[in-house]
């Protein structure tokens, strides 16, 4: 190692001292620290994990970063805020991460945190780089010696942090966050990746995600490439719901019957179909449409013609919909249960309501359960606000708020 504190390496590059030689220690040096960073679900993740490295160093931290992920839910703040004291107990037990009952109990005080300035505030990431004015400070350092271990800066931050119910957010840890996140260019001079590093765009090894972004009825934005869980809301999704027409060719009715009704029809089946079944599973039945708030009932045709891309967005949603409700993945044989149930709906509603005979039915959508007459009510277009109500009610009663 030279005196300024670079070393160089057998590939002809010259890094910052600390990276060393181990191999993992390099690739990070090489492809994140220093890199702007603007996701807001990423800046809190490595917060978070800058707070944990307190009193070690990063590369302990770094080889445990997998296990954290883990432990912490992907670091989604959305379902580390619900963290009980029985998540406490089972993360002092994991012996892939730090076990510190103090730190622990600051992510998910950190993550609630997160929430309030996602929903009240200009968004965690805006939160953090309005403090550098949306761009990288850029370090002129050429020795290890010349590198602050805090500034001003890194001290307003923490004590904004701190403020909005963060911890373990002191000046020295923050300062050293910024320089990870890319807020701080502090790559020494003669490093291979000062240079990039302070080019526009910050030396990113990959360009910005894209968004696809849909604003709902509860004023969230929904990214259809990447939906958050965060951005979801059942209100949201009862209002929608309501109003997409389950029947193209829908010929009888007073109102039009939505894909709230199908749903509820189909919830309603399956505990005919699968008596016992657990709230969870009623859920599942209920929500199983719940993508179509978004982008409607497309025919089948044109999902043929739309093809993987269509299924892709209805699966992202579905995810992101389980991970905000805390639903597990469906088992097969719920998975099949939720089939038959629709089937069974589609049957009643295509002879009631769209003009199809028993025959062309059973064609499609194979033959006709046998339904309770409560069931078999639920097969009667309503008004659309009581649509939109009566999906709401029924999902509150299986998931109290």
């Amino acid at each position: 190692m030279s005196e300024t504190g670079l070393i160089d390496h057998p590939d002809g590059c010259a890094r910052c001292w600390w990276a060393g030689l181990d191999p993992l220690y390099v690739a990070y040096h090489d492809t994140e620290w220093g890199v702007p960073e603007h996701d807001g679900r990423a800046l809190y993740e490595k917060l978070i994990l800058d707070g944990f490295q307190a009193g070690l160093s990063w590369i302990t931290i770094l080889r445990r970063r997998d296990g954290f992920r883990d432990a912490f839910a992907g670091f989604d703040p959305e379902r580390i805020a619900r963290f009980t004291e029985d998540d406490v107990a089972r993360l002092m037990q994991d012996t892939r991460i730090i076990r510190n009952r103090a730190k622990i109990v600051g992510t998910i005080a950190g993550a609630r945190a997160w929430l309030r300035i996602e929903e009240c505030g200009p968004g965690f990431s805006r939160f953090l780089w309005d403090f550098v004015d949306g761009q990288p400070i850029q370090g002129s350092a050429r020795s290890r010696a010349e590198i602050q271990t805090e500034t001003p800066v890194s001290r307003a931050i923490g004590k904004a942090l701190k403020a909005e119910g963060f911890s373990f957010c002191g000046p020295t840890i923050v300062h050293a966050f910024m320089q990870a996140v890319g807020m701080v260019n502090d790559h020494l001079v003669g490093c291979h990746r000062h240079g990039p590093c302070a080019e526009p765009g910050g030396g990113a090894l990959t360009a910005p995600a894209p968004r696809a972004w849909q604003r709902m009825l509860s004023g969230r934005r929904l990214d259809l490439l990447d939906p958050a869980p965060r951005d979801i809301e059942i209100a949201d999704i009862a209002h929608g719901l309501a109003r997409v027409a389950r029947w193209n060719g829908q010929t009888r009715g007073p109102h039009v019957f939505s894909v709230a009704q199908h749903s509820l029809l189909v919830e309603a089946a399956g505990r005919h179909l699968a008596p016992g079944c657990t709230e969870t599973e009623c859920l599942e039945l209920l929500l199983h449409d719940a993508p179509e708030y978004v982008v409607g009932d497309i025919i089948s045709p044109l999902k043929a013609v739309i093809g993987d891309a269509y299924r892709g967005v209805e699966l992202r949603l579905l995810d992101a919909m389980r991970r905000r409700f805390d639903l597990p993945a469906p088992s097969p044989a719920l998975t099949r249960l939720v089939k038959r149930a629709d089937r069974a709906a589609a049957h009643l509603e295509a002879v009631r309501l769209a003009g199809f005979a028993p025959e062309e039915a059973e064609l499609y959508f194979g033959g006709p359960a046998d339904l309770p007459g409560g069931v078999v009510a639920l097969a009667v277009p309503w008004p659309t606000a009581d649509a939109e109500t009566r999906f709401l009610a029924r999902f509150l009663a299986l998931r109290p708020q």
